[in-house]
Protein backbone atom coordinates (compact mmCIF):
# COMPACT_ATOMS: atom_id res chain seq x y z
CA UNK A 1 0.00 0.00 0.00
CA UNK A 2 1.71 3.28 -1.00
CA UNK A 3 0.93 6.95 -0.22
CA UNK A 4 -0.58 9.26 -3.38
CA UNK A 5 -2.00 12.72 -2.52
CA UNK A 6 -2.30 11.13 1.33
CA UNK A 7 -4.60 8.51 0.53
CA UNK A 8 -3.20 4.88 1.05
CA UNK A 9 -3.64 3.45 -2.42
CA UNK A 10 -3.64 -0.64 -3.13
CA UNK A 11 -4.29 -1.65 -6.45
CA UNK A 12 -6.76 -5.02 -6.31
CA UNK A 13 -6.40 -7.58 -9.32
CA UNK A 14 -7.92 -10.44 -7.35
CA UNK A 15 -11.55 -9.73 -6.01
CA UNK A 16 -11.27 -12.47 -3.03
CA UNK A 17 -8.85 -10.18 -1.29
CA UNK A 18 -9.56 -10.58 2.53
CA UNK A 19 -9.27 -6.43 2.99
CA UNK A 20 -12.26 -6.52 0.49
CA UNK A 21 -14.27 -8.63 2.62
CA UNK A 22 -16.51 -5.39 4.32
CA UNK A 23 -17.54 -4.32 0.53
CA UNK A 24 -19.01 -7.76 0.25
CA UNK A 25 -21.29 -7.17 3.42
CA UNK A 26 -25.11 -8.32 2.76
CA UNK A 27 -25.97 -7.52 6.32
CA UNK A 28 -26.72 -4.26 7.67
CA UNK A 29 -26.40 -5.10 11.26
CA UNK A 30 -22.83 -5.61 11.53
CA UNK A 31 -22.16 -1.91 9.67
CA UNK A 32 -24.82 -0.65 12.03
CA UNK A 33 -23.09 -2.15 14.91
CA UNK A 34 -19.50 -0.14 13.64
CA UNK A 35 -21.56 3.15 13.02
CA UNK A 36 -20.42 2.31 9.38
CA UNK A 37 -22.62 1.93 6.24
CA UNK A 38 -22.08 0.93 2.64
CA UNK A 39 -22.80 3.43 -0.25
CA UNK A 40 -22.79 2.69 -4.12
CA UNK A 41 -22.23 4.37 -6.99
CA UNK A 42 -21.05 7.61 -8.00
CA UNK A 43 -23.51 10.09 -7.56
CA UNK A 44 -24.78 9.04 -4.17
CA UNK A 45 -21.09 9.12 -3.37
CA UNK A 46 -20.54 12.55 -4.39
CA UNK A 47 -23.50 13.67 -2.56
CA UNK A 48 -22.49 12.08 0.90
CA UNK A 49 -19.23 13.32 0.61
CA UNK A 50 -20.90 17.06 -0.11
CA UNK A 51 -23.20 16.62 1.96
CA UNK A 52 -20.25 16.55 4.69
CA UNK A 53 -20.04 12.38 5.26
CA UNK A 54 -16.55 10.72 5.98
CA UNK A 55 -14.96 8.12 4.35
CA UNK A 56 -13.47 5.54 6.26
CA UNK A 57 -12.22 3.76 2.97
CA UNK A 58 -13.08 3.51 -0.87
CA UNK A 59 -13.20 0.34 -3.67
CA UNK A 60 -13.43 2.49 -7.05
CA UNK A 61 -12.01 2.54 -10.75
CA UNK A 62 -8.88 4.58 -11.67
CA UNK A 63 -11.31 7.15 -13.37
CA UNK A 64 -13.81 7.59 -10.34
CA UNK A 65 -10.83 8.18 -7.99
CA UNK A 66 -9.14 10.80 -10.38
CA UNK A 67 -12.45 12.16 -10.31
CA UNK A 68 -12.41 12.54 -6.69
CA UNK A 69 -8.64 13.69 -6.66
CA UNK A 70 -10.01 16.62 -8.92
CA UNK A 71 -12.90 17.68 -7.17
CA UNK A 72 -12.88 16.85 -3.62
CA UNK A 73 -8.84 15.97 -2.72
CA UNK A 74 -9.10 16.44 0.90
CA UNK A 75 -12.25 13.56 1.69
CA UNK A 76 -9.43 11.26 1.07
CA UNK A 77 -6.79 12.50 3.44
CA UNK A 78 -5.39 9.08 5.27
CA UNK A 79 -8.06 7.12 3.27
CA UNK A 80 -7.59 3.30 2.53
CA UNK A 81 -8.19 3.03 -1.26
CA UNK A 82 -8.80 0.13 -3.49
CA UNK A 83 -8.57 0.36 -6.89
CA UNK A 84 -9.83 -2.34 -9.23
CA UNK A 85 -10.73 -2.87 -12.65
CA UNK A 86 -14.84 -2.38 -13.23
CA UNK A 87 -14.79 -5.96 -14.06
CA UNK A 88 -13.06 -6.97 -11.02
CA UNK A 89 -15.21 -4.46 -8.63
CA UNK A 90 -18.53 -6.98 -9.90
CA UNK A 91 -17.10 -9.96 -8.75
CA UNK A 92 -16.50 -7.78 -5.22
CA UNK A 93 -19.51 -5.93 -4.94
CA UNK A 94 -21.92 -8.58 -6.58
CA UNK A 95 -23.48 -6.75 -9.07
CA UNK A 96 -22.86 -4.25 -11.34
CA UNK A 97 -24.79 -0.95 -10.34
CA UNK A 98 -22.00 0.39 -8.31
CA UNK A 99 -20.65 2.87 -11.07
CA UNK A 100 -17.53 2.14 -10.57
CA UNK A 101 -17.43 3.22 -6.59
CA UNK A 102 -18.48 1.74 -2.85
CA UNK A 103 -17.61 3.49 -0.41
CA UNK A 104 -17.68 2.91 3.26
CA UNK A 105 -18.30 5.51 5.17
CA UNK A 106 -18.94 6.48 8.90
CA UNK A 107 -22.77 6.50 9.45
CA UNK A 108 -24.61 9.59 10.94
CA UNK A 109 -26.03 10.02 14.20
CA UNK A 110 -29.68 9.80 15.07
CA UNK A 111 -30.82 13.92 14.12
CA UNK A 112 -32.40 15.39 17.24
CA UNK A 113 -36.31 15.62 17.24
CA UNK A 114 -35.76 19.81 16.78
CA UNK A 115 -34.47 19.25 13.20
CA UNK A 116 -37.08 16.76 12.01
CA UNK A 117 -39.02 19.52 10.98
CA UNK A 118 -42.90 20.26 9.84
CA UNK A 119 -43.40 16.69 7.67
CA UNK A 120 -42.78 13.57 8.58
CA UNK A 121 -42.41 9.86 7.24
CA UNK A 122 -43.31 6.90 10.30
CA UNK A 123 -42.08 3.71 9.01
CA UNK A 124 -43.69 0.76 11.48
CA UNK A 125 -41.79 -2.32 10.52
CA UNK A 126 -41.26 -1.02 6.79
CA UNK A 127 -38.68 -3.80 6.58
CA UNK A 128 -38.02 -3.81 2.37
CA UNK A 129 -34.86 -1.77 1.58
CA UNK A 130 -36.19 -0.67 -1.87
CA UNK A 131 -39.63 0.04 -0.54
CA UNK A 132 -37.51 2.48 2.18
CA UNK A 133 -35.28 3.88 -0.95
CA UNK A 134 -38.29 4.93 -3.07
CA UNK A 135 -40.31 6.75 -0.09
CA UNK A 136 -37.38 8.40 1.32
CA UNK A 137 -36.86 9.74 -2.33
CA UNK A 138 -40.07 10.40 -2.50
CA UNK A 139 -40.41 12.47 0.56
CA UNK A 140 -37.29 14.33 -0.05
CA UNK A 141 -38.82 15.26 -3.96
CA UNK A 142 -42.66 16.64 -1.98
CA UNK A 143 -41.11 18.58 0.54
CA UNK A 144 -41.18 15.84 3.33
CA UNK A 145 -38.41 16.92 6.68
CA UNK A 146 -37.79 14.07 8.60
CA UNK A 147 -38.39 10.24 8.61
CA UNK A 148 -38.63 7.76 12.10
CA UNK A 149 -37.79 4.16 11.53
CA UNK A 150 -39.16 2.30 14.36
CA UNK A 151 -37.19 -0.97 16.29
CA UNK A 152 -39.02 -3.13 13.75
CA UNK A 153 -38.54 -1.61 10.76
CA UNK A 154 -35.17 -1.68 8.28
CA UNK A 155 -32.59 1.16 8.50
CA UNK A 156 -32.97 4.22 5.72
CA UNK A 157 -28.82 3.78 5.63
CA UNK A 158 -29.32 0.27 4.61
CA UNK A 159 -26.76 -0.28 1.55
CA UNK A 160 -30.04 -0.92 -1.28
CA UNK A 161 -31.90 1.96 0.43
CA UNK A 162 -29.19 4.52 0.23
CA UNK A 163 -28.50 3.36 -3.15
CA UNK A 164 -32.40 3.64 -4.51
CA UNK A 165 -33.01 6.66 -2.75
CA UNK A 166 -30.31 7.96 -5.00
CA UNK A 167 -28.82 10.10 -1.79
CA UNK A 168 -31.66 11.99 -0.64
CA UNK A 169 -31.36 9.96 2.79
CA UNK A 170 -28.74 12.45 3.14
CA UNK A 171 -30.92 15.74 2.77
CA UNK A 172 -33.62 14.36 5.52
CA UNK A 173 -33.30 14.31 8.87
CA UNK A 174 -33.40 10.59 10.19
CA UNK A 175 -33.92 8.73 13.18
CA UNK A 176 -34.29 5.17 14.97
CA UNK A 177 -36.65 4.76 17.57
CA UNK A 178 -38.36 2.72 19.63
CA UNK A 179 -41.73 1.53 20.14
CA UNK A 180 -44.06 2.92 17.45
CA UNK A 181 -46.50 3.75 20.03
CA UNK A 182 -44.05 5.60 22.37
CA UNK A 183 -42.66 7.29 19.63
CA UNK A 184 -46.09 8.60 18.30
CA UNK A 185 -47.30 9.95 22.00
CA UNK A 186 -43.64 11.90 21.77
CA UNK A 187 -44.90 13.08 18.49
CA UNK A 188 -48.27 14.26 19.64
CA UNK A 189 -47.52 16.19 22.60
CA UNK A 190 -45.26 18.46 19.97
CA UNK A 191 -48.19 18.96 17.95
CA UNK A 192 -47.85 16.33 15.07
CA UNK A 193 -51.07 14.91 13.61
CA UNK A 194 -50.63 11.63 13.09
CA UNK A 195 -52.05 10.36 10.29
CA UNK A 196 -52.23 6.30 9.48
CA UNK A 197 -52.61 4.19 6.12
CA UNK A 198 -54.20 1.11 5.73
CA UNK A 199 -57.80 -0.03 4.61
CA UNK A 200 -59.12 -0.19 8.16
CA UNK A 201 -63.49 0.51 8.39
CA UNK A 202 -62.10 3.63 10.18
CA UNK A 203 -60.36 5.15 7.35
CA UNK A 204 -61.64 8.15 5.38
CA UNK A 205 -60.90 8.00 1.59
CA UNK A 206 -58.10 10.71 1.30
CA UNK A 207 -59.19 13.19 -0.65
CA UNK A 208 -61.25 13.86 2.56
CA UNK A 209 -57.92 14.62 4.42
CA UNK A 210 -57.17 17.77 5.36
CA UNK A 211 -53.63 19.25 5.24
CA UNK A 212 -52.07 20.14 9.16
CA UNK A 213 -49.77 22.63 10.11
CA UNK A 214 -47.81 19.63 11.36
CA UNK A 215 -48.41 16.32 9.72
CA UNK A 216 -46.56 12.67 10.14
CA UNK A 217 -47.48 9.72 8.10
CA UNK A 218 -47.27 6.44 9.69
CA UNK A 219 -46.65 3.65 6.99
CA UNK A 220 -46.89 0.14 7.93
CA UNK A 221 -45.40 -3.56 6.17
CA UNK A 222 -46.90 -4.77 2.59
CA UNK A 223 -48.74 -8.09 4.28
CA UNK A 224 -49.77 -6.56 7.30
CA UNK A 225 -50.01 -2.93 7.08
CA UNK A 226 -49.53 -0.71 10.33
CA UNK A 227 -49.61 -3.03 14.06
CA UNK A 228 -53.31 -3.00 15.66
CA UNK A 229 -51.57 -1.00 18.36
CA UNK A 230 -50.18 1.73 16.58
CA UNK A 231 -53.17 1.85 13.94
CA UNK A 232 -55.29 2.93 17.26
CA UNK A 233 -52.64 5.48 18.62
CA UNK A 234 -53.40 7.28 15.20
CA UNK A 235 -55.79 10.47 14.99
CA UNK A 236 -56.63 9.62 11.76
CA UNK A 237 -56.22 6.40 9.21
CA UNK A 238 -56.91 6.86 5.54
CA UNK A 239 -56.96 4.94 2.43
CA UNK A 240 -56.51 5.48 -1.14
CA UNK A 241 -60.24 4.81 -3.93
CA UNK A 242 -59.44 2.69 -6.08
CA UNK A 243 -62.15 1.70 -8.71
CA UNK A 244 -60.58 -1.91 -9.73
CA UNK A 245 -60.95 -4.87 -8.13
CA UNK A 246 -57.44 -4.43 -6.43
CA UNK A 247 -57.32 -3.48 -2.20
CA UNK A 248 -53.94 -2.18 -1.83
CA UNK A 249 -50.39 -0.86 -3.87
CA UNK A 250 -47.18 -1.87 -2.99
CA UNK A 251 -45.90 0.78 0.12
CA UNK A 252 -43.68 2.52 -1.62
CA UNK A 253 -46.20 3.73 -4.73
CA UNK A 254 -48.67 4.15 -1.97
CA UNK A 255 -46.94 6.53 -0.04
CA UNK A 256 -46.38 8.89 -2.93
CA UNK A 257 -50.01 9.19 -3.71
CA UNK A 258 -50.71 9.73 0.22
CA UNK A 259 -47.73 12.37 -0.09
CA UNK A 260 -48.44 14.24 -2.99
CA UNK A 261 -52.07 14.49 -1.75
CA UNK A 262 -50.95 16.61 1.39
CA UNK A 263 -47.93 18.66 -0.51
CA UNK A 264 -50.97 19.75 -3.22
CA UNK A 265 -53.46 20.34 -0.52
CA UNK A 266 -51.29 22.43 1.21
CA UNK A 267 -50.27 24.48 -1.86
CA UNK A 268 -53.55 25.33 -2.30
CA UNK A 269 -54.71 26.18 0.75
CA UNK A 270 -52.46 26.29 3.51
CA UNK A 271 -52.41 24.41 6.90
CA UNK A 272 -56.50 23.88 7.51
CA UNK A 273 -55.44 22.58 11.14
CA UNK A 274 -53.16 24.27 13.24
CA UNK A 275 -53.99 24.17 16.83
CA UNK A 276 -52.61 20.62 18.40
CA UNK A 277 -55.65 20.71 20.42
CA UNK A 278 -57.79 20.86 17.20
CA UNK A 279 -56.47 18.02 15.48
CA UNK A 280 -57.74 15.39 17.59
CA UNK A 281 -61.76 17.14 17.16
CA UNK A 282 -61.72 17.31 13.83
CA UNK A 283 -60.42 13.58 13.08
CA UNK A 284 -63.17 12.32 15.49
CA UNK A 285 -65.70 14.22 13.37
CA UNK A 286 -63.84 13.06 10.11
CA UNK A 287 -63.94 9.18 11.18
Amino acid sequence: MTPSGEALIQRVTDGKDPALAVFRERKDGPLRLRAQMLVDSDRVVMRALKKGHRLVALLATEAFYARLQAEMPACVRGVRVYLAPKEVMGTIVGHHLHHGVVALMHRPCDHDPSQWGPRLLLFNGVNNSENIGVMVRTAHALGFTGVLADDRACSPYVRRGIRVSMGSVFSLAIAHGGSMVREIASLKRQGFAIIGTGLSSQAIPLPKAPSFEKLALVFGTEGHGLCPEVARSCDLMVKIPMVADIDSLNVGVASGIIMHHFRLKEEAIGPEISRPEAVSHLCETLS
